[in-house]
């Protein structure tokens, strides 16, 4: 494997792993839970005394932390559709062996998992923000985006199993 391949695989595990750590954290949120984006990555608030004024100095908005849950499931549902693309291209033969390499059956079920389990989150997300129609209706959008790469995940591996 030569460095340039060797980085690119080891980018695309990051990528993978930070993925997995943002759907985890959408997966937990509760009701009343507020986000804040750290490294990169999404992290429930711990609340505390001083949370507005933290929020406030860190320009901490739900906007912006609707815009990075979007962020991050577009990139999970381009992974999700490169990763099926490139088994149904690449194997003609389209038998239930071929189709979908175990590797890839084992990780479109994991991200079928934190998909499922974010649904909720998001709802909880959603009570945090009520009152608030622009911020739901983006949640909502969102959560139907899910909802169907749930179902055409669901789809394949029903098939392919």
């Amino acid at each position: 494997m030569s460095h340039s391949s060797h980085n690119k695989n080891i980018h695309t595990l990051n990528t993978i792993d930070e993925m997995l750590v943002n759907l985890k954290v959408i997966s937990k949120i509760k009701k009343g839970d507020k986000l804040m984006i750290e490294d990169d990555l999404l992290k429930i608030d711990d609340g505390g005394l001083f949370q507005g004024l933290a929020r406030w100095y860190n320009s901490a908005s739900r906007n912006e932390t609707i815009d990075k849950i979007n962020f991050v499931m577009e990139g999970v549902f381009s992974f999700i559709d490169k990763t099926l693309k490139d088994e149904v291209t690449h194997n003609h033969d389209r038998n239930a062996d071929s189709i979908l390499k175990e590797d890839n059956s084992e990780i479109l079920q994991k991200f079928l998992l934190h998909l499922s389990n974010d649904v909720e989150g998001l709802e909880n997300l959603k009570i945090t923000y009520l009152g608030d129609e622009s911020a739901n209706s983006k949640l909502n959008v969102i959560i139907d985006k899910i909802k169907v790469k749930i179902e055409k995940i669901n789809q394949i591996l029903r098939i392919h199993v």
